[in-house]
């Protein structure tokens, strides 16, 4: 890869979940508020949420997506391909909001309809009906990578898919380290990867008698950290130095 070499040092620990603390976690007091107890309504399976530039909160789950204010909420339908759908998820970047399926189906906010547009399905440009989404990022250039079955994807408008590395799983995680490079995470690898050129470098391969399956992956961007987790086992990498 065309780059400086982009850590200057990488340290591994591995720890056994024993408790419940989120090792990751900022301190500070929160307040947690029940929408059903504002808004008088009930929201089963919420699969992301996130804060456009107006202040709305967004919330999706497997009925659709939720915009909720201080004393209002509107609930959005999904023009679905196929309602076989699992979960939906959010990605808001640039003033943009998208929204998309476990099952590829990819959607448009349009802020002057106050709408929700149909824009792609994965599973077109594969042909793969079966198909499943594990994560996604959306790019500065409203181009999105896209974790799917067996293999990271980058679809842009005008040029479609592209494969931008295969894997031997259908689960796998992508998470941003800054603008430019990003994280892909999958089968006991860590690999950074260049949003711009789709150039990837391996960071890390986790030894295990038993084939590491990540469920979860986060990115602490204060603490320098991120974190891969199997079920009881979390794997926490630190990290100094920068990329470029």
């Amino acid at each position: 890869m065309s780059k400086n070499y982009f850590f200057l040092s990488l340290i591994f620990f591995f720890l056994l979940l024993i408790t419940g603390t989120d090792l990751l976690a900022d301190n500070g007091n929160r307040v947690f508020y029940n929408v059903s107890d504002i808004h008088g309504i009930s929201i089963i399976g919420a699969n992301s949420v996130c804060e456009d530039d107006n202040g709305f909160m967004w919330v999706s789950s497997k009925s659709g997506v939720f915009r909720f204010t201080e004393d209002d909420e509107r609930q959005y339908d999904l023009p679905y391909v196929t309602a076989n759908v699992i979960s939906v998820k959010l990605l808001f970047r640039n003033s943009k909001l998208f929204a998309y399926t476990n099952n590829g189906q990819f959607f448009k906010y349009d802020s002057v309809f106050d709408r929700f547009e149909f824009l792609f399905d994965l599973r077109v440009f594969l042909k793969n009906e079966r198909l499943v989404v594990s994560d996604a990022l959306l790019c500065n250039d409203s181009s999105f990578y896209i974790a799917a079955t067996f293999g990271l994807y980058k679809y842009s408008d005008g040029e479609g898919v592209q494969l931008i590395s295969e894997t031997s799983e259908k689960d796998h995680f992508v998470e941003w380290y800054d603008d430019e490079y990003f994280f892909h995470g999958h089968s006991g690898n860590l690999t950074i990867v260049n949003s711009t050129s789709g150039e990837t470098d391996r960071l890390l391969t986790i030894e295990n008698e038993k084939l590491f399956e990540i469920s979860q992956f986060y990115f602490h961007e204060k603490q320098g950290s991120c974190g891969l987790e199997q079920l009881s086992e979390k794997f926490i990498i630190m990290m100094s130095g920068s990329i470029g």
